[in-house]
């Protein structure tokens, strides 16, 4: 905890209605306080809701109306936060891009979503320019850093044109924000439309101390990318509490850690693979943390090996998030006391404040306690819906209840634990299979670097586990060997029928597993068991 201040109901304001109030409520307070630094360049709140309400003034001059989309393809920068302030006051949609697709996605997204504006880091400038000639409309480019360019407008020089009164109106709290396109696993990916209320939503969950103690004086280090709706979540958390915003560009772990002893971090947002990456640096030390008192995680399962070492390794809570881009990251909390309880340290936690749970069985009925079933979540964190797609959105929000898709159970103390994705459930003989569990165990063998399991159908079974492998170096790939490690460890119907060995796993852009890949080339295995 940084300094006195203490969050408590009586230190708020109302509830804000858009972005741009809670904006201009931090400018007013403390105007000339640090909000947000990059590359050396820093803004005051003062100067970040000028900056918000002049890009505001600026889009709505560029012929941009309430309601269409601005797109953004970058690395991490300031610009992310001067953009989605702007956008607030434009009443548009900010859409970042995950810079990591293919060419093909990218255009997808720019069709799909019918950005107007396009915001890029030089190094995307060739590939957007490449892409926009082969639409059949005018995208505006703009270039957010480097020398000016003939072929797209200089947005320090756009943005430096310090005029605001073009503004079209207030935003309202039902206004879309943010537009976040899901990792589409299971086919082309959806955007995810979360509004002011959305997102203020979730970043009030600061107020009640679930995720961590957070002042005006705490010092948030971004280094996931800002693209991803865990990032831009772990951000609002900073911009709700009036804290510093300290931006990466990537997440070099060399620069991570200087920057995290240089401006003295006491919060991080991290995802489970880059917290391994940086407990197992050769420079790690608890050290170069020196200030660190709150580590917030999500996005992916975490191994209980990895979890232990970096409870270890460093001096500082863990805050594990459960949720989806659907309801921008808000579900489930595991606070940094259940993280000291071994009963409770491989679960999800409990809900978030002013969010409902419920695990229902395939006929909507109410689950028993420890009884696996569908997730599903009511709040105020919930997306508008997906964009353009009103079939899809009507099949995931019921009667307010968004149906996660995920299995799960909760315990009698009201702790969800995750078994498995819903629709990569294999059922077998009958029986039904959670490939998660599968894989937990068949990560722990010396010869497993990587591994899916997946269901393949079969004539006797409906459905046969087959574990998809790869290989560490030199391993014999005896698959033989893996049938029998798991029989020794997992009840034998969960165990898989055949092992397929391969060079490396499909994945989408977010690291994600494509199981439907494997599922639709269902490889031939390497042997069978009966």
């Amino acid at each position: 905890m940084c300094g006195d201040f203490q969050m408590t109901e009586a230190n708020f304001h109302p509830r804000y209605q858009s972005l741009s109030d809670l904006i201009h409520s931090h400018a007013s307070n403390r105007p000339t306080a640090r909000a947000v630094e990059f590359a050396g360049r820093s803004l005051s709140w003062s100067e970040l809701d000028l900056i918000g309400r002049c890009i505001g003034a600026q889009l709505n001059r560029e012929g941009i109306k309430p309601g269409e989309h601005v797109g953004l393809l970058a690395k991490n920068s300031d610009a992310y936060f001067e953009l989605l302030a702007g956008c607030s006051q434009a009443q548009c949609v900010l859409t970042p891009i995950n810079w990591r697709l293919s060419a093909d996605e990218i255009a997808f997204i720019l069709k799909d979503a019918e950005i107007r504006v396009l915001f890029v880091s030089s190094e995307y400038c060739d590939l957007a320019r490449q892409l926009l000639s082969d639409l059949d409309y005018e995208i505006r480019l703009f270039v957010l850093d480097g020398a000016e360019r003939s072929d797209c407008t200089h947005y320090p020089t756009w943005r430096d044109n310090r005029s605001s009164d073009s503004l079209a109106g207030t935003p309202a709290s039902s206004d879309v924000l943010l537009q976040i396109y899901s990792s589409g696993t299971t086919g082309t990916p959806k955007g995810v439309q979360l509004t002011h209320a959305s997102v203020l939503a979730a970043a009030e969950q600061v107020r009640h101390g679930l995720v961590g103690d957070w002042s005006d004086e705490d010092r948030l280090l971004v280094a996931l990318p800002l693209f991803h709706a865990g990032a831009l979540l772990t951000a609002s958390y900073a911009l709700f509490a009036g804290a510093a915003s300290f931006i990466l560009k990537d997440t070099n772990i060399d620069v991570l850690m200087q920057a995290a002893s240089e401006h003295r971090a006491t919060k991080i947002g991290f995802v489970p693979a880059l917290l391994r990456m940086v407990i197992e640096h050769p420079d790690f030390s608890a050290d170069r943390f020196p200030a660190l008192d709150t580590i917030i995680y999500g996005g992916s399962a975490i191994s209980p090996d990895v979890l232990q070492q970096a409870l270890k390794a460093f001096r500082a809570d863990f805050v594990q998030l459960f949720g989806m881009s659907e309801t921008f990251t808000a579900g489930t909390v595991l606070t940094g006391p259940d993280h000291r309880d071994p009963a409770r340290v491989n679960t999800c936690g409990r809900p978030m404040h002013g969010i409902e749970l419920r695990v229902v069985r395939p006929d909507g009925s109410e689950a028993d306690t420890d009884e696996p079933g569908e997730v599903l979540i009511k709040s105020a964190t919930i997306m508008k819906g997906y964009w353009g797609r009103p079939e899809q959105t009507a099949e995931v929000l019921q009667q307010g209840w968004y149906h996660t898709g995920d299995v799960g159970s909760i315990d009698s103390n009201g702790y969800l634990t995750i078994r498995d994705r819903l629709r990569d459930m294999v059922i077998s003989g009958g029986e039904n299979i959670y490939p998660a569990e599968i894989e937990n165990v068949l990560m722990t063998h010396p010869e497993v670097a990587d591994c899916a399991v997946i269901g393949i159908p079969d004539p006797k079974w409906g459905e046969a586990v087959r574990a998809v492998v790869v290989s560490t170096p030199d391993a014999p790939q005896n698959a033989d060997t893996l049938i029998e490690f798991l029989q020794a460890r997992l009840a034998r119907y969960k165990c898989p029928r055949s092992v397929a060995f391969t060079d490396a796993l499909p994945r989408n852009a977010t690291g994600k597993v494509l199981k439907r890949v494997l599922r639709e080339t269902s490889m031939q295995p390497e042997t069978q068991s009966s």
